[in-house]
């Protein structure tokens, strides 16, 4: 009984097993299989790095001292978000003056232009000379002057006051913060830059010869070493 169940162990070995086979020079066994038409799946790994899809440069508007700065390199922000905020105080003092100039000059304009009307009408009678009514117009046309000024002078001043606070307009990462508490920016002085990632581009390094197998608009999986578990 052993003796048969070894020989047909051997048969079975020498029709499964190629190496077998060839040692007692028996036809070498193949497994057939049916042709049939399928995908083929390649992939293409490439290390590269993440890049912003834009950079975004703030500057300042106002020359003010600086009162806080909220974020720093590497933060991430989000639009609407304070980045920092200038002197509140010494912007609301800049208001208060300019609305006192206002005010000073409009009642200046006013006495002019009445010392204009009273002038002139008496002129008109013929009895006072012409330099009487040049000087009362030229009295009332500094009086206009320093109106449009103070007028100037108040927009800007709440202008600025609206400007009081720097705020990110996008969804992004802080790449450069120059600007620190205490500092007094010169006007459009860059403050920060903000990397833009509500979309990303990577920048991958593909193999050359590889770079044929590459097509617009062809999709991929972006694997991250710190984020090893997420895609």
């Amino acid at each position: 009984i052993f003796g048969i169940i070894g020989v047909l162990v051997a048969k079975h070995l020498i029709k499964t097993t190629p190496s077998i086979a060839r040692k007692v020079n028996e036809p070498m066994p193949v497994q057939v299989v049916a042709a049939k038409q399928a995908d083929i799946t390649e992939v293409i790994g490439a290390t590269g790095e993440v890049q912003p899809i834009a950079l975004v440069n703030l500057t300042a508007k106002i020359a003010v001292r600086v009162e806080k700065v909220a974020v720093d390199i590497g933060d991430m922000v989000k639009p609407g978000q304070e980045l920092m905020r200038f002197d509140h105080d010494l912007l609301k003092a800049a208001l208060t003056t300019a609305r006192s100039k206002m005010s000073q000059a409009d009642g200046e304009l006013d006495k002019a232009n009445q010392y204009f009307k009273r002038i002139k009408a008496v002129y008109d009678q013929g009895l006072l000379p012409k330099i009487e009514l040049e000087e009362a117009q030229v009295a009332l046309d500094k009086a206009w002057a320093e109106y449009r000024k103070a007028e100037e002078m108040l927009l800007q001043a709440k202008k600025d006051l609206q400007n009081g606070a720097i705020t990110s307009p996008v969804l992004g990462i802080v790449m450069e913060k120059l600007i620190n508490q205490g500092e007094s920016p010169s006007i459009n002085q860059k403050l920060f830059t903000i990397g833009q990632i509500d979309k990303v581009l990577i920048e991958a390094k593909i193999a050359e010869e590889r770079v044929g197998d590459i097509h617009i608009k062809q999709s991929a999986t972006v694997a991250f070493n710190a984020f090893p578990n997420d895609v």
